[in-house]
């Protein structure tokens, strides 16, 4: 009687096995991400072009630009709904009247991060860049960080 039980347990364990029942504990739990929610998942975004405008290099002045006045970025509404963090690294040149222009997105997690970066930075101020004690177009790089808390 033992050795029959043994055996019908041990038939019921490998045929549970090859059907993929082995057991009845619950899969577990897995952190939703954009395409189990139906976000649209990040497409990331890279421009590798060199810069060929006359502005000189952050590096290469005397005193950096000193942001003035500063816009916050909007957060791309379809990645904030699903909590999608996300970056976007902008180059753009300080004008010698500390307005922003040229502004190109270099890299960003997906295009609209990349965009609302752009957005927000047209709209920063600067005390402009100083190379031997005259204001400079001044070329530079800023990363922005799109993160929910």
């Amino acid at each position: 009687m033992v050795v029959k039980f043994i055996a019908v347990t041990i038939f019921t364990l490998i045929a549970a096995l090859v059907s993929g029942c082995a057991s009845t504990a619950p899969a577990p739990a897995t952190r939703p991400n954009a395409s189990t929610l139906g976000a649209r998942t990040p497409v990331p975004f890279v421009d590798d072009t060199p810069y060929t405008g006359s502005a000189i290099d952050v590096s290469k002045v005397d005193a950096v630009p000193v942001p003035i006045f500063r816009v916050a970025p909007q957060y791309p509404a379809q990645f904030r709904r699903h909590r999608i963090n996300g970056d976007a690294v902008v180059e753009f040149v300080v004008d010698i009247d500390g307005s922003t222009t040229e502004l190109t997105a270099r890299r960003a997690t997906d295009l609209a991060f990349a965009k609302s970066a752009i957005q927000a930075i047209s709209k920063w101020t600067f005390q402009p860049a100083q190379k031997d004690g005259r204001a400079v177009r001044c070329r530079l790089q800023v990363p922005i960080v799109f993160q929910i808390n």
